[in-house]
């Protein structure tokens, strides 16, 4: 007769598992605790014990590798140590532990974003000039629904690029910054002056600022796609300007708060921002809230019969997988390079900017606590973690 299978109450043993860790932290050594590995594997951190183990450490380590080869049995992933040693063996099965946190981590919250780099003209110049140099933070830049991320959270390179080869978000994204500050504050000003009540737009100017961001970069990116349709027919760059803004001059009517036609798609979502923004941080009657809004839409529908929603730094994009980028980019991820376009749609010969693709510092901040369950090794801490790898 067959004996039933032993039950193994999975939450109970994850948690007993952490227990485990943070006693091997604390009564061993936290420079044992091998995530490094998996978090920077560019780095050769060797793991070595500078003292043997007494009685009471060596029988921690057993009991964590019976717990987690359990734990591994019990999710039918049965883990098979090749090392002999109680010490070699932790360091193998709590490497796979960190893994399948990993694993499931990635697959539950990916986000990725895109990270300023030096060009490859640049860091040739820089290690010319100041080898030592210690790289400076690099900028973040999220843009929804640009990066294609697969069912376990693995970065899709292929469908991402095609998807921009169709789409133009990135780099209308990426023309909207040359126009977006000096509109954002010019709009500010502007408010100020066309409105019938300017203690509103004084008292209120931070939030407004934050606002008319958002809903500027909107209508210049939605602008600046409809620039590199022309360009992508073939049209040169400043043929391509004048067409859009003489498009949106024609179809914008005059006087009123109704957007163009070219701007269907996110007058949805224009409004929603607007009124929500509005209703919860200024807290007056409706009426007025009604007037201040009907005003940002009267001047959001002169920007777009004046053409300022047009930019002016149109690129063209080179895609690099990271089994492409040989030692051009070391220790990259995914390279994205923006070439400007030149008045007649001819590319500079050398990228203006440079990307890499990798994870959002938002996910690393969630993977970093998943993996680690808490305990830190000093070697490689979060900051370090979200800034020097």
């Amino acid at each position: 007769m067959k004996q039933p299978t032993q039950t193994v109450n999975i939450g109970t043993t994850i948690e007993e598992i952490g227990k485990l860790e943070k006693l091997i932290s604390t009564q061993i050594s936290p420079y044992i605790l091998d995530y490094i590995f998996l978090l920077a594997p560019n780095r050769d951190d060797r793991i070595t014990l500078s003292k043997p183990l007494t009685v009471e450490q060596t029988k921690l380590l057993e009991n964590f590798n019976q717990l987690s080869l359990k734990y591994f049995d019990s999710i039918e992933l049965p883990l098979k140590t090749e090392k002999v040693g109680t010490f070699e063996s932790y360091l193998e099965i709590q490497r796979n532990v960190y893994l399948t946190r990993f694993v499931e981590a990635r697959k539950l919250f990916a986000e990725y974003a895109l990270f300023s780099i030096p060009t490859k003209e640049a860091e040739k110049l820089s290690k010319n000039l100041s080898p030592e140099l210690e790289p400076a933070v690099s900028m973040e830049i999220k843009i929804a629904n640009a990066l294609i991320i697969n069912d376990d959270g693995s970065f899709n390179f292929k469908e991402t690029k095609e998807k921009e080869d169709t789409s133009n978000l990135i780099k209308s994204v990426f023309s909207s910054y040359g126009n977006l500050s000096y509109l954002t504050f010019k709009s500010i000003r502007d408010l100020y002056n066309i409105t019938t009540r300017a203690f509103l737009i004084s008292m209120n100017q931070d939030l407004l600022i934050k606002l008319m961001e958002v809903v500027l970069q909107k209508l210049i990116i939605e602008s600046n796609k409809l620039v590199y349709n022309y360009i992508d027919k073939g049209y040169p760059t400043n043929e391509a300007i004048s067409n859009v803004k003489s498009l949106l001059e024609k179809s914008t009517k005059k006087e009123g708060t109704e957007l163009p036609s070219q701007f269907k798609n996110i007058e949805k979502e224009i409004a929603e921002t607007i009124e929500t923004n509005l209703k919860e941080n200024i807290k007056l009657e409706k009426k007025y809230l009604t007037d201040l809004k009907n005003e940002i839409y009267e001047l959001l529908v002169h920007y777009s019969t004046t053409g300022k929603y047009v930019s002016t730094n149109f690129y063209k994009l080179k895609f690099i997988e990271f089994k492409d980028l040989g030692d051009t980019y070391r220790n990259r991820h995914n390279v994205v390079e923006l070439y400007l376009y030149d008045d007649f749609q001819d590319v500079s010969k050398h990228p203006a900017e440079a990307y890499d693709i990798d994870f959002s510092r938002d996910f690393k901040v969630t993977l970093f606590q998943l993996v680690t369950n808490g305990n830190e090794n000093p070697n490689l801490t979060l900051e370090d973690y979200l800034y020097k790898t």
